[in-house]
């Protein structure tokens, strides 16, 4: 909670739980490694993450069934509600492109997958078909979403943390990669 609060938007209860669990610690660094974060806007630390969760049930009948059938939706933002500064603020820079500023898309991964780092409920709700969405992650979406590349350990191409001989990293902590959904979306493709 501590990184969301202090690099993000305060926390939003995103699916890392921390108040569950804890708050989220470095092994590497607690090994004696100085880990990397990434930076965003010069030197803000860390990073959005790039999406959210709606319960597909909901949706509008008529979203929902072209989810279902086609896997993707794209709404139009109202004018007044288009953001560009927000592009620079999400981890997947791939989608930091105009069209993800001016629509909302949906992708069908069992939820409707939300691709923005957050987006106001009350702005959400005006948008046809979308008068009763609920976020389901984070809980709070509508106000901000974790903050991530806090702690990215130094690694070998084997995966294996520099200066540990015993010590391996994967997933976010080995480097600043794309998502598991593009890493899914290539798989599916070949």
């Amino acid at each position: 909670m501590g990184n969301c609060l202090r690099y993000g938007n305060g926390c939003s209860m995103c699916i890392l739980r921390c108040p569950a669990f804890g708050p989220r610690i470095s092994i590497s660094e607690r090994a004696g490694v100085e880990d990397l974060q990434g930076e965003r806007n010069g030197d803000e630390l860390g990073a959005f993450s790039g999406s959210c969760k709606l319960t597909k049930e909901s949706l509008s009948p008529e979203i929902e069934k072209q989810l279902n059938e086609k896997g993707v939706v794209i709404l139009k933002i109202p004018k007044e509600d288009i953001n560009y500064d927000k592009l620079s603020t999400k981890v997947c820079q791939q989608y930091a492109l105009k069209e993800f500023a001016e629509n909302l898309i949906l992708l069908d991964t069992g939820h409707a997958k939300l691709m923005t780092t957050y987006y106001p409920l009350e702005k959400l709700r005006k948008i046809p078909g979308l008068e009763n969405a609920k976020y389901v992650d984070p809980y709070a979406g509508g106000k901000g979403n974790s903050i991530r590349y806090l702690s990215v350990a130094p690694r070998t191409n084997d995966m294996k943390v520099k200066t540990i001989d015993n010590l391996f990293c994967a997933g976010e902590k080995s480097g600043l990669f794309v998502g598991h959904t593009e890493a899914l979306q290539n798989k599916l493709q070949l």
